[in-house]
């Protein structure tokens, strides 16, 4: 897996995205950090290592599992930690209120935000929403078309 933010190695993630949240230092042939569950702080708990072309992890916290890390991970590491998310991500409801304010989108410039904001891939999205080929840049940078030629006043 390569690193989610564009890393060529799983190295170069491991040492820039990986250490310096979990403040985790180099030992052997693996990273081993305390456990990053919150209030936890049991010693040498994550353990991460390269295998391959990516990272994997594991956990010996007598306190917290890998289901119970997994959130946490997801929250400090993001793209970076490997394997898929399980569901969509859950909606902001602050992004959400933010977007249903904002009067300065075209009508289907916000559809398509939020069709984005509950999960669905920009494409996925524009497929659904009809929107043609030749016009999906126009609604992705959120620009109105601008009025018709056949409705717009003559000189």
């Amino acid at each position: 897996m390569p690193c989610g933010y564009g890393l060529p190695t799983p190295q170069d993630c491991a040492v820039v995205h990986w250490c310096p949240p979990t403040g985790a230092v180099r030992e052997g042939a693996g990273w081993r950090g305390p456990c990053p569950a919150s209030q936890c702080g049991t010693p040498r708990a994550l353990e991460f290592s390269i295998s391959g072309k990516s990272l994997r992890w594991n956990t010996f916290c007598a306190h917290h599992d890998r289901d119970a890390l997994r959130p946490v991970l997801r929250a400090l590491l993001g793209d970076c930690l490997p394997g898929r998310v399980r569901g969509p991500a859950p909606i902001s409801h602050d992004a959400l209120s933010a977007l249903a304010l904002d009067m300065s989108l075209p009508p289907m410039t916000l559809r398509l935000r939020l069709l984005e904001l509950a999960g669905m891939s920009t494409t996925s999205a524009l497929g659904k929403l009809g929107v043609r080929p030749d016009n999906r840049g126009r609604v992705i940078a959120g620009r109105s078309g601008g009025p018709s030629k056949w409705t717009s006043r003559r000189r």
